[in-house]
């Protein structure tokens, strides 16, 4: 494999391949919500497009060559989850949005309006035939920053993913029932204060 590049997404990128990556990010809220990964990919790529959580803005990607092959969604809160514009996503893409789009979005999209303080990440996903090549820690090194607080939310089965993160500052703030009621970790990173913010600068 050449060299990664990390950058942030633009819309003259491979939309689709990044919407695939999405909908592979979760193992039970998409596949629940979308007939097919295909149909995942196409409503995602036009989310992209639009004002909602998975606007190129905050995307960055990871590519090797020209090839997409890891990303991340992360967003600054308060966060601002607009249905009005996943909808015309839905129409766009020709994927039908029914009772099960209306469950995801009550139980799932709406309460990251509920985020605190800090940003919120979203998804992360690298292409399976990238895996375990460092793609994901190298596109979290390239957005985490000490001066800033970050949030996540991990399915506990997942361990790769969990001991990522712990490895990169990490910690656990609860265990809950995520959609469907699979167990997931509340975690974050806490910034890391300067001596002058510690009273300790003068």
């Amino acid at each position: 494999m050449g060299s990664i590049v990390n950058r942030k997404l633009t819309l003259h990128d491979d939309l689709k391949q990044v919407g695939r990556l999405i909908y592979y990010t979760d193992d039970y809220v998409f596949p629940y919500m979308y007939d097919n990964p295909e149909a995942g990919a196409r409503v995602h790529a036009e989310m992209i497009r639009r004002e909602t959580i998975y606007n190129y803005s905050n995307i960055t990607v990871a590519l090797a060559g020209d090839t997409i092959v890891g990303m991340v969604v992360m967003k600054e809160s308060p966060i601002k989850i607009n249905r009005d514009e996943m909808i015309l996503a839905f129409e766009a893409a020709d994927v039908a949005h029914d009772e099960r789009f209306e469950r995801v979005f009550n139980e799932y999209w709406s309460l990251l309006e509920k985020e605190p303080e800090g940003f919120y990440i979203a998804n992360v996903c690298v292409d399976p035939e990238f895996r375990h090549r460092g793609i994901a820690r190298g596109l979290l090194n390239f957005l985490l920053e000490d001066n800033k607080t970050y949030n996540l939310e991990t399915v506990v089965a997942n361990v790769d993913a969990f001991k990522l993160y712990q490895s990169l500052g990490f910690v656990v703030d609860c265990q809950y029932p995520g959609f469907t009621g699979i167990p997931c970790y509340r975690m974050h990173r806490m910034k890391t204060s300067t001596a002058e913010e510690a009273g300790h600068g003068i």
